[in-house]
């Protein structure tokens, strides 16, 4: 029997005292704790973790430093070979199905709460997390831990085709960054501002534009304030047209209904969300994923986004809609999630009505707040609740969660 085994608490600890009173300088003794180390514990991690067929998980790299944290952390070595164990049993891991719905928490509440009350799990589980490598092929935030600690997971190879796989279910995890609409990577956001704000100035109305924020929203601030001063001063139909362009520019795929939809709502808080399904459904083709999991960098916090329909109505977003200034890549007409827009109050102009000459087709009704979405926040920005929480703390409620599970 392994002392992993014994279920007899007072029987462990007297083969663990008995252990400790052997002497590590006496020949016969170091023989004795050398033939314990190779049975009595299962062999050394290396051992057990060559049996565990865990290293097939994830590049060398990774699985490298992972198994260097596991052996190097201060915790029993019976716990430690126990995670091993209990990690090579996919009934303890966090089920697939977890991936094939929008979710929103922490996936670490899946776990068996053998793995989750072990105390090897408890001091790597937070480096674990935090694992990452850069690069357009690394790893981020939680990707590590996710693959380890998920039935049948492996990583996946290439740029596209998402991060990783559970059982065949394709995985693409953001933590931080931005969703694309598709990936032709074009960049025409700054020329289409460039050219509204000349239009503008030919028509001598640039100075009453709000000019404050300069990233461009639908919801309001310059960009509303323009069509509407550009419809008094060239027409109604020579300014949706101009909308409809400018739009169809950054979104190439956008129908006449979502476009006419907008326009009849520009101004109003909401306005930007109208484009979230459209912007998930493009990158989602362009790439081949099944879900889109959002991993927080400060805690153990997820969101896992099958359908366009899994944003929750309260999460923040931003479009991107302007690059100048910017120190980081991301494509036009992007959304991040975490962040939210400020853009300053429009003035009171006359709103614009749909013109006459163009009749739009029936526009399917505007997504709910429920329907819409947000995106992957700008290096930093948490996806749930601030990140206050002491690790302790975290993996305190995560186990409380899984006991009353």
């Amino acid at each position: 029997m392994k002392i992993l085994e014994v279920v007899d608490s007072k029987l462990k600890n007297r083969i663990k005292n008995a252990i400790d009173n052997l002497d590590d300088s006496n020949p016969d003794d170091q023989k004795l704790l050398h033939y314990l180390k190779s049975n009595l514990f299962s062999g050394n991690i290396p051992k057990a973790l060559a049996n565990s067929g865990l290293s097939k998980k994830v590049r060398y790299e990774a699985f490298n430093w992972w198994a260097n944290l596991l052996e190097n952390t201060k915790v029993p070595l019976e716990d430690k070979i126990y995670l091993i164990k209990l990690m090579s049993n996919p009934e303890n891991l966090i089920p697939a199905s977890a991936y094939h719905q929008n979710e929103r928490g922490s996936l670490l509440t899946k776990l068996s709460p053998k793995i989750t009350n072990n105390s090897a799990f408890k001091a790597t589980i937070g480096p674990t997390w935090s694992f990452k490598i850069g690069g357009p092929t690394g790893m981020g935030p939680g990707e590590l831990a996710l693959i380890l600690f998920s039935q049948n997971a492996k990583e996946s190879s290439g740029k596209k085709g998402g991060d990783f796989e559970v059982d065949g279910w394709v995985v693409e995890l953001k933590s931080g960054g931005a969703v694309p609409p598709g990936s032709s990577g074009k960049k025409v956001v700054d020329a289409l501002n460039d050219n509204l704000e000349a239009l503008a100035k030919k028509a001598g109305f640039y100075d009453q534009l709000d000019m404050s924020v300069l990233n461009p929203s639908f919801d309001g601030g310059w960009l509303p304030q323009f069509f509407q001063l550009y419809t008094q001063s060239a027409g109604l139909q020579r300014s949706h047209q101009l909308f409809t362009k400018y739009l169809k520019t950054i979104y190439e795929p956008i129908d006449q209904g979502l476009i006419d939809t907008m326009w009849s709502q520009l101004g109003q808080p909401g306005t930007n969300r109208l484009l979230i399904p459209l912007i998930f459904n493009m990158y989602k083709a362009s790439h081949g994923w099944d879900a889109l999991l959002f991993a927080d960098k400060g805690n153990f916090n997820s969101m896992v986004v099958v359908d366009a329909n899994g944003f929750p109505p309260d999460m923040k977003f931003k479009l991107v809609l302007r690059q100048k200034g910017n120190t980081y890549a991301v494509a036009d007409g992007s959304f991040i999630v975490g962040k939210g827009e400020t853009a300053t109050k429009t003035a009171k102009v006359p709103k614009p009505k749909t013109p006459k000459a163009t009749k739009p087709p029936k526009a399917a009704p505007a997504p709910t707040p429920a329907q819409a979405a947000q995106a992957p926040a700008e290096p930093g920005e948490p996806m749930g609740p601030e990140p206050t929480e002491p690790v302790a703390e975290q993996l305190q409620r995560i186990q409380q969660l899984v006991k009353h599970r």
